[in-house]
């Protein structure tokens, strides 16, 4: 797997860890982050890694939420700028991919927006419940700072049932 860090994790139904996006990789100078936009797929039967060129992220993205339901990854927030700890502008995309069947089929497809734009979102806490993905916490960049759980403010919620 590539070498890196501030990415995002999940398991799909079939048992197959994620690893998505996050900053880092081979060769990068000490320190530096660029974004990444590398998908890599563990899948524990085989014990193999894969990293299916049609999966891979359409922009860079490091310090978002990705999530599942099983059937499709979701992946909201962070940031395609460079760097961890100087707090880079923060985004408001979300995509999901539906991850059932044949992955060579699968294809990234953008969804609605975030109210809010979060990023560190991959340090707070995601879940999908009753056709809904809650994004908790975050941060919404250098000039608000970060986000804590309260039921009504720093939680969003993205209808993934009505797309």
């Amino acid at each position: 797997p590539t070498p890196r860090r501030d990415f995002g994790s999940a398991v799909d139904a079939e048992g197959r860890l994620w690893t998505v996006g996050g900053c880092g990789g081979a060769n990068v100078a000490n320190g530096a982050c660029p974004p990444l936009t590398v998908v890599e797929i563990y899948d524990p039967t085989t014990r193999q890694w894969q990293a299916p060129p049609h999966v891979q992220l359409p922009e860079p993205r490091h310090g978002m939420l990705v999530g599942t339901d099983g059937d499709e990854i979701f992946l909201v927030g962070g940031s395609a700028d460079e760097g961890v700890f100087n707090a880079p502008p923060p985004s408001k995309a979300a995509w999901r991919l539906g991850i059932t069947g044949e992955l060579s089929q699968a294809s990234w497809r953008q969804m609605p927006n975030l109210g809010t734009p979060r990023y560190g979102l991959n340090k707070g806490y995601s879940f999908v419940a009753g056709g809904k993905l809650f994004a908790i916490g975050g941060s919404i960049g250098s000039t608000g700072g970060f986000l804590s759980y309260e039921p009504t403010p720093s939680m969003e919620w993205l209808d993934v049932g009505a797309l």
